[in-house]
């Protein structure tokens, strides 16, 4: 129940920006009249973009290409909110990311990423990352807290808990 309505709500966030860009109005398109708006055309786009947003869910692990997710272990290409009990994998970004093992982010950014031991970053940057055993940036983070420590600015040194 709770993962759809994070797809409702990702979805109602992708409409309005897929709405203004699909447009007649749209200055950088020119469209003949408004039932263009209203095309089989848009209304494809509309559904993909849908599809493109629902979590798949297989036996507690949920899977989605670029929605929002809640579940036991989450994997997506890119992601809105990312909330699992063990792995949070996100290929290309996520803005949001708690998982209670291990947050990671391939490429891209990650804004948010909170985990029970490890957050990653492999090629990319983060805003904030928290662990208790260790945070790696890829390529830069503004803000890593890892078990007591914490530093403001890293780039390319990973962050790892005294023992």
């Amino acid at each position: 129940m709770e993962n759809l309505f994070l797809f409702l709500l990702t979805w109602s966030v992708y409409m309005p920006i897929y709405i203004v860009y699909h447009s007649p109005f749209n200055l950088f398109r020119k469209a003949d009249n408004f039932a263009e708006f209203f095309s089989k055309k848009f209304l494809r786009g509309a559904l993909v973009l849908a599809f493109l947003s629902v979590p798949f869910n297989f036996n507690g692990n949920v899977f989605t290409v670029m929605g929002s997710a809640k579940g036991k272990s989450v994997y997506s290409l890119f992601s809105p909110y990312q909330m699992a009990e063990v792995h949070a994998l996100s290929i290309f970004g996520a803005l949001h990311q708690k998982a209670g093992e291990n947050s990671a982010v391939i490429f891209g950014a990650a804004g948010y990423q909170n985990s029970g031991k490890s957050s990653l970053v492999g090629f990319g940057a983060a805003g904030y990352q928290n662990a208790t055993e260790s945070a790696d940036p890829g390529l830069l983070t503004f803000y890593q807290k890892v078990g007591e420590q914490d530093r403001l600015f890293a780039l390319w040194s990973k962050l790892e808990a005294k023992r």
